[in-house]
């Protein structure tokens, strides 16, 4: 068996892990964000009961969002393959959950509920991030900011 085919496998491995991250169906916060989405229209969702963990930011980002914009937002250089996902893809929003300048959790968060309207360079307080649900008239279920 020559070199190179010894060397093969380790070439499937980026390929393997970008697969994986992509895919996040088996998240049991994705899970969660998708049993709000079948929630009636108006209920709100505190992120703070999506992420138990503590945390004093939430950053969204949408679609087409590079890692150096990600790293601009949050003011420190993020170390994760997750970082260049939203670059190639229209496919989701990632929310990252910020703690004392560390990611304590990033969630991939496919487009049901479609949070890719809440995105913006400033991150929410945990106050803040109370979310609802509103289906427009196309039948796509969307997040928005809640009142109050």
């Amino acid at each position: 068996m020559g070199l190179e085919m010894m060397h093969c496998p380790m070439r499937l491995i980026p390929i393997l892990l970008l697969i994986l991250l992509a895919t996040s169906c088996g998240d049991p916060l994705v899970k969660g964000l998708d049993a709000w989405a079948d929630q009636p229209p108006g209920t709100v969702l505190p992120m703070t009961e999506v992420v138990t963990a503590e945390w004093d930011s939430l950053y969204i980002f949408g679609p087409y969002t590079g890692p150096d914009d990600i790293d601009a937002a949050l003011g420190f250089h993020w170390d994760d393959p997750r970082a260049s996902r939203l670059e190639m893809y229209d496919d989701a929003a990632m929310l990252l959950f910020v703690r004392k300048g560390e990611v304590v959790r990033a969630l991939i968060q496919p487009r049901r509920p479609d949070m890719t309207g809440l995105a913006r360079p400033e991150p929410y307080s945990r106050d803040e991030a109370r979310f609802v649900c509103r289906v427009d008239g196309s039948g796509w279920i969307w997040a928005d900011l809640a009142e109050g």
